[in-house]
């Protein structure tokens, strides 16, 4: 193999990188509700405050253009949601927290 790898330093650069921590949702916390696939959020169905049902829809999520359902594991009131509608997450990313 004939191929060689060159670092160059540029002085002039100015690259700047931020790095955002991404929640994952704990599996111990029934109220900690994440993406159960890789995906975009397609619906938001709840609001921060919204009373709700255990097996109440809180998210829609499309992937490949296919649509999953998440629903609440548990009886409760939304305390944060950490997803916007369109926004791309990972599998098991915390999405949103209900108590």
């Amino acid at each position: 193999d004939s191929t060689r790898a060159v670092k160059i330093k540029d002085n002039q650069s100015t690259v700047i990188r931020e790095e955002k921590e991404v929640p994952m949702a704990d599996p111990s916390v029934p109220g900690e509700v994440g993406a159960s696939i890789p995906g975009k959020i397609a619906k938001l169905l709840v609001k921060q405050g919204q009373v709700i049902k255990k097996n109440q829809t809180l998210f829609v999520l499309e992937a490949m253009k296919m649509e999953t359902e998440v629903a609440s594991p548990i009886d409760g009131t939304v305390k944060a949601i950490f997803a916007k509608e369109g926004q791309m997450v990972t599998n098991n990313e915390l999405v949103v927290r209900v108590e």
